[in-house]
Parts: structure tokens; C-alpha cells; sequence
């Protein structure tokens, strides 16, 4: 077993003698109708998504009337890889873990999340979004070959786009869905969300990477919801970071999701931004 959530379980096998992963569900989620209908559904996307960025669904089926799902195996995921906060390590451990993420990798790394919500938001179906609700560093992996792998749609939602939606229109899905500290205002008060609130998460996620920190660790529960959704509370960005990087962070977490950029917006900034800070440690 790898590990497991709500309703699935995923385990390390072999398909044709590659490795792979096959997600099922819990023993106990066996006669619950709706971890079921999740994990189809989480087959349907993966099974139809192609992009190099996304993690990709090999083979899916039943067993005994149960849906499986088999993807491939990555060899790390973004949680294991940052740094660990300051405070809980020593700090000569703390140096050489920050030292193996420079600018550059970040940077590399926040291009590549952009690219695979990019497709997610705007090129994976022509008249659906998908939005993936859960954006966090336990739910971005990379591969073997060092790409990043966006997976785990289990929460994600399709976003039908209307002949009047201008990218700014918001409704009412199931609210406080996803990691708290990674969530956006509008989603942790339950009021009408969009694809926005991922590039909220999306900022969140990046200055994770640039600071070293843990998002919003001063806050628990209450504070988060008194000061980040209430407030406007936003973290202190670092002062060595770029001048663009900066105002895109801050654009992403705009209170109004209506001013925040779409992803495709802010592709050319990272990219740029790599041409004159990739060759740097």
C-alpha cells in the first residue's frame, strides 16, 4: 500500500512488468454508492485527459462489480521533495534541503503546474473546464523522467462553460472542498467559486516554494477563516523574490476572483521569468 483517503486506497503493482500504481476502493467504502461514483468518475477524466503534465490512466475496470483504476507510477510527489519547515529540523538539514530548490527549480516547477491547469481550464474538453479542487503538494508528483505530474482528481468537478461565461462567472458547487490551507476564500465560505480558486491555490503553492514555508502557518482553523477570508490576510512574500513573480502572486490572490489572471496569463511571465533566472542556483 502506498497510502490512502476518504474512499480509495492505492497500492504499487506491477502491469506487464512495469511498475504501476492501482487505486481502488477501502473495504469499508464497498456499499457506499458515492465513493463508487467518485472513483468513476475520477476514471472517466484520467482515462480521457491527455497531457504530459497530467498523470496518466493505463488501465481501469471492475472487479467483483467494483470499479479499479490503474496509473502510472510516479517516483516522487512535491510534498516529499520541499524543504521541511525550519523550526522542525536541524538547521544544517534545513540548508541543504533549501539549497536543492534555487529559483530556478521553482520556477520550472510553477511553469509546469500552470501548464497542466492551463490544460485543465481551457484545453482539455471544448466546452467543459475541469476544475481539480484539491491542489496541494501531496496531489503533485513527478515522473521518472523529472515532469511534473498534476493527479488525484478524485474531488475534481466539470465545469460546463455557457455561451455567457466570460471566464469571470462563479456558482455554487460544494464548498470547503479541498486542503484548507491551500483554499481559497470564496470556496472556504462556501459562496459561488470558479477556476479561479485554483489560481488562488495555485499562488499559494508557489510561494510555498519560494519562501521554504508552510502556507499559512501562523493560522488555525479559526484564524484562517477570521484573517485569510475574512481580513485579506495574505503571506509576506519573500524580498529576494523577482519583481513579476511578486505581482503575479499577488494578482493570484486577489479577493475578488474576478481580478485574478487567468493561467494561460500568467505562462508568458514564468516563462520569461526562467529565460533570465533557469541558469541560476
Amino acid at each position: 500500500m502506498l497510502g490512502s483517503g476518504e474512499f480509495c486506497c492505492a497500492y504499487a503493482t506491477t502491469l506487464d512488468g512495469k511498475p504501476v500504481v492501482l487505486k481502488t476502493l477501502k473495504p469499508e467504502q464497498h456499499e457506499n454508492p458515492t465513493a463508487s461514483a467518485d472513483l468513476q468518475s475520477e476514471t472517466f477524466l484520467m482515462a480521457t485527459m491527455r497531457h504530459r503534465h497530467v498523470l496518466g490512466a493505463i488501465a481501469m475496470g471492475t472487479h467483483e462489480g467494483l470499479p479499479f483504476l490503474v496509473l502510472e507510477k510516479l517516483s516522487s510527489v512535491l510534498a516529499a521533495e520541499l524543504p521541511k519547515p525550519a523550526e522542525t529540523v536541524p538547521f544544517w538539514t534545513a540548508r541543504t534541503q533549501r539549497k536543492k530548490w534555487p529559483l530556478s527549480r521553482t520556477l520550472q516547477v510553477a511553469l509546469e503546474l500552470a501548464h497542466a491547469l492551463d490544460y485543465c481550464h481551457r484545453l482539455c474538453f471544448p466546452t467543459f473546464r475541469v476544475l481539480h479542487r484539491d491542489l496541494k503538494p501531496n496531489n503533485i508528483g513527478f515522473m521518472p523522467d523529472g515532469r511534473l505530474a498534476l493527479f488525484d482528481f478524485g474531488l475534481a468537478k466539470l465545469w460546463r462553460i455557457s455561451d455567457s461565461d466570460d471566464g469571470t462567472e462563479c456558482r455554487q458547487l460544494t464548498g470547503n472542498t479541498g486542503s484548507l490551507r491551500y483554499m481559497a476564500p470564496e470556496v472556504a465560505l462556501n459562496k459561488p467559486y470558479s477556476h479561479r480558486a485554483e489560481i488562488f491555490a495555485f499562488a499559494t503553492l508557489v510561494w510555498q516554494m519560494v519562501s521554504h514555508e508552510r502556507p499559512f502557518a501562523d493560522c488555525d482553523v479559526d484564524s484562517f477563516y477570521t484573517r485569510v477570508c475574512a481580513r485579506g490576510y495574505r503571506p509576506k512574500i519573500p524580498p529576494s523574490t523577482p519583481p513579476q513573480l511578486a505581482q503575479v502572486l499577488v494578482r493570484c490572490w486577489d479577493v475578488d476572483p474576478a481580478r485574478r489572471p487567468e493561467i494561460c496569463e500568467v505562462i508568458p511571465v514564468l516563462e520569461e521569468l526562467l529565460k533570465t533566472h533557469g541558469d541560476k542556483s
